[in-house]
């Protein structure tokens, strides 16, 4: 009897939460769920954009690494084709002038090329022949360093190796800065030169 009784009390407290804290309840929690989304949108935008500028990102990466492998090539032919002309400059007492290492960026630069349009069927794009072109460039001087290094430790003494840094250290800052302007003015020339025949010899393979 007396579970009865307050079995039936509590099913009259749950009728009236239901009736009377029930609907507020919910419409407190409709409410909360609608600020929730509100207060959410700007994040999902924050995201959404982010996610587009990751893809974006990606996108340009992948490009750059495609055109790696043509760079690659690039590196190896101009090595080679480098040392090759320097061995036949020697051996026929030439004066390896700036003239060599300009057919060799083209030779390297036109295997290249010939590699690509092989590969894709098509030419470079822009992008592409700007990724090159760049990527080119700057393993035309690395490599030119690690030879000049090289040539340097082989081809000098200790003491004359010395003598030359000494007065490389001696230099003015009016030579540096002259010595970096004629950097400049040599890379701007290298550039064009190893983006026009990319694309050039692409083209024409593709024909």
């Amino acid at each position: 009897m007396l579970c009865d009784s307050f079995t039936g009390f509590m099913r009259c407290v749950h009728g009236a939460a239901l009736r009377y804290i029930g609907p507020n309840s919910l419409k407190k929690q409709a409410l909360s769920l609608q600020q929730g989304r509100r207060q959410d949108e700007p994040r999902s935008m924050l995201c959404r954009t982010f996610a587009a500028y990751i893809k974006l990102c990606v996108t340009h990466m992948s490009e750059s690494f495609a055109v790696k492998k043509y760079t690659l090539v690039f590196s190896i032919a101009y090595l080679v084709f480098g040392l090759v002309f320097f061995a036949v400059a020697e051996l026929l007492k030439i004066n390896a002038n700036a003239s060599f290492s300009v057919a060799t960026t083209l030779a390297s630069s036109f295997l290249a090329a010939w590699k690509f349009a092989k590969d894709h069927g098509r030419e470079p794009t822009i992008e592409e022949k700007k990724s090159y072109a760049w990527q080119a460039l700057l393993s035309v001087w690395v490599i030119s360093l690690i030879l000049a290094i090289v040539m340097f430790a082989a081809f000098l003494s200790p003491s004359e190796a010395k003598g030359v840094l000494t007065v490389m250290g001696t230099w003015q800052t009016t030579y540096l800065v002259i010595g970096l302007g004629i950097s400049v003015f040599v890379s701007l020339v290298y550039y064009v030169a190893i983006r026009w025949s990319f694309a050039w010899f692409a083209k024409l393979t593709c024909r």
